[in-house]
């Protein structure tokens, strides 16, 4: 599959695609591990659109720890 720069890098469905490829290498990689190349390319953006949602590779994993600590809670109200 070829990678997405600029066809509706914009919308929520594409945050939330880099957010579940973020997760998926923090759990095989570690949060040291993680690496933004890994991240976009397993989601099938380019690197560039991280950076476009996020702007650096600590705000992407400080918005999905967030997100993990969200549906964390969500699962214990439940």
């Amino acid at each position: 599959m070829a990678l997405v720069d600029s066809v509706d890098t914009s919308s929520t469905d594409a945050r939330e695609r880099l957010l579940a490829s973020a997760r998926d290498e923090i759990v095989r990689r570690g949060i040291l591990g993680l690496r933004v190349a890994d991240v976009a390319a397993n989601a099938h953006y380019s690197v560039s659109v991280i950076y476009r949602h996020f702007g650096d590779r600590d705000s992407l994993l400080a918005a999905d720890l967030g997100h993990m600590y969200d549906a964390t809670l969500e699962r214990r109200r439940a």
